[in-house]
């Protein structure tokens, strides 16, 4: 392959890669998944932490962002129930609206 094309293609796979979490901060499910595909993330925290994988669960959630870019990289905090969690706005941790 030609350095130019190389560099291209590296540009193309880093223009495509996802928009990961802040780390150290707070999200609901449903900011994660407007954030990026997190859906797998939030499923495998759910099911470390012992909870539902139900469409509640996934988006009425709170979510540590922990700093890991894999999989491990958010934790899950708890689950809102019936408040709706709420994404409180750029530079503000997410929280259940109680």
């Amino acid at each position: 392959m030609k350095p130019t094309n190389l560099l291209l293609a590296s540009l193309v796979t880093i223009g495509v890669s996802a928009d990961w979490c802040k780390d150290r901060w707070v999200y609901c499910g449903r900011s994660l998944l407007n954030k990026g595909n997190y859906l797998e993330d939030i499923r495998h925290a759910l099911q470390k932490a012992g909870e539902s994988g139900d469409d509640a669960h996934v988006t009425d959630s709170l979510f540590y962002c922990n700093g890991r870019k894999d999989i491990n990289g958010i934790d899950f905090i708890k689950f809102c129930g019936r408040s709706e969690c709420r994404n409180r706005g750029i530079l503000r941790d997410d929280n259940c609206d109680d």
